[in-house]
Parts: C-alpha cells; structure tokens; sequence
C-alpha cells in the first residue's frame, strides 16, 4: 500500500507477531496518505489513559475531535481536510511523522511520532523536538515505543542527528507513567507549554521536558538502550531514497 520513504531502520530483536519491526520517516505526501490512520492513532492511544471516571476527560472527547469514522459527507471532507492542514503545518515547520507499520499487515499503522526542530517548540532553538510518541493499545509494551524514540533520535531527519544535540519533548502533565519515562531517560521538567483544548470545554495542560545540559540525543539513545538491551546496535542502516 506504501512505497518505503527515507530513513527506514529496522529493529531485529524488536518484533511483533515475530516478525522485526521498522520505524520510517514519511514524506509530507505519504503523510496526508496516511492522515486517516495517523489521527486514528491518536483516537485509540489517548482515551485510556485520559478519558472515564475519575479522568480528565470525558468518554469520546477524542473520537469526536481527531476521529472520521463517525463522519459522511461533507464533515468527512471538512475533517480530511483539517487532517492535511494539520499536517502540513508540521511539514512547514521543517518537521516529519514517524511511523511503524505492522510488519505482517500492510498498511496497518501501530505506532507514530512528530519530529521537530526545537526552534518550532517555542525558544529551543538547536535542540531536536519530539512529539506524540503513540501505540497502539494492542502492541504497548513490546518495546515499540522505545524503538520509535531511538530511531527519532538517531536519524529524525533525511540524515544522521547530530549527537551532541539536546531534545525537548511536550507531554501532558496527566500523563504521570510517561513523564516518569522521560525523566528516566534523562529528560527534566522545564516549564509549562500550554494546554490543548477541546470542543467540549475539556483541556489538558502540557509541560516542556528536556534534556539539561550535559544530556545529549547520544546520552538518550544509551539510557534507551540500558533500559532495552534489543535496541543495542542492532538496528539496521537506514535506507534513503
């Protein structure tokens, strides 16, 4: 269904369904391709940790803002729409979509995040930026999510990151098992980023980790590989087109 984009890198001991997974960077086009699917992620992934009693969120606050399948006609075209907006404002920022497709399903997208450069995080200027690091609830926990990361941070663009860099991440301060993940990895609290709100009155509020001096994409990537030993030089050279 897809044509390989650059950089494609596959991670032998990281499988699903025992087959290696691959992490690739999709140009802007294949990007508004897959924009269904890309925001459908975001459907999936987000509700357990946030949505329910007890949760921020009320049940179906984002299947109604990011989700299609409920939609005919005109609205469908009117969020396809805003899909590709959303989209290439990334692309226009100087930024990419990461993804992994389910290696034996063609076409079937399990995992996904934003490359940034730090400059269109606000003052981050020379700091490589990530963003929504998604998974599928279905294949959490087999090490996607930390694959998807090391390969962001090693080639986040059309070539090798510098590895001296820093990162910045955004993440939803409800979101208590992932800021814990980042901090681990070596990540710091920074300040407040803002909230994303919600049509329903709903917001979530967002904070800036990143990485304090001293703590380069190369010291992530060894803290990513302590944590995940699969990941460890064993990943195969990316291919660009």
């Amino acid at each position: 269904m897809y044509k390989h984009a650059y950089p494609l890198v596959t991670y032998p001991n990281i499988e699903v369904d025992a087959l290696s997974i691959s992490v690739e960077a999709l140009n802007r086009e294949r990007a508004i391709l897959a924009a269904p699917q890309l925001f459908d992620l975001i459907v999936r992934a987000y509700p357990p940790q946030f949505e329910g009693d007890n949760k921020p969120l009320p049940v179906g606050t984002f299947a109604t803002q990011y989700g299609i399948e409920h939609l005919e006609g005109e609205d469908r075209t009117e969020r396809l729409e805003w899909y590709a907006k959303r989209i290439n404002k990334i692309y226009n920022l100087g930024g990419n979509f990461h993804v992994v497709f389910h290696p034996g399903q063609a076409g079937r997208l399990i995992g996904s995040f934003k490359a940034l450069p730090g400059e269109a995080m606000e003052e981050h200027t020379g700091q490589y930026g990530v963003a929504e690091v998604l998974v599928d609830p279905m294949f959490q926990r087999l090490g996607i999510g930390a694959a998807m990361l090391h390969a962001g941070i090693t080639y986040g663009f059309k070539e090798p990151n510098n590895p001296s860099q820093g990162s910045v991440t955004d993440i939803f301060n409800a979101n208590t098992k992932i800021n814990k993940w980042y901090k681990r990895l070596g990540f710091s609290r920074e300040k407040p980023s803002g909230k994303l709100k919600f049509d329903n009155d709903s917001a979530l509020r967002t904070t800036y980790y990143t990485t304090p001096p001293g703590i380069t994409l190369a010291a992530i990537a060894q803290n990513l590989e302590a944590g995940r030993p699969q990941l460890a030089l064993n990943f195969m050279t990316p291919l660009h087109k």
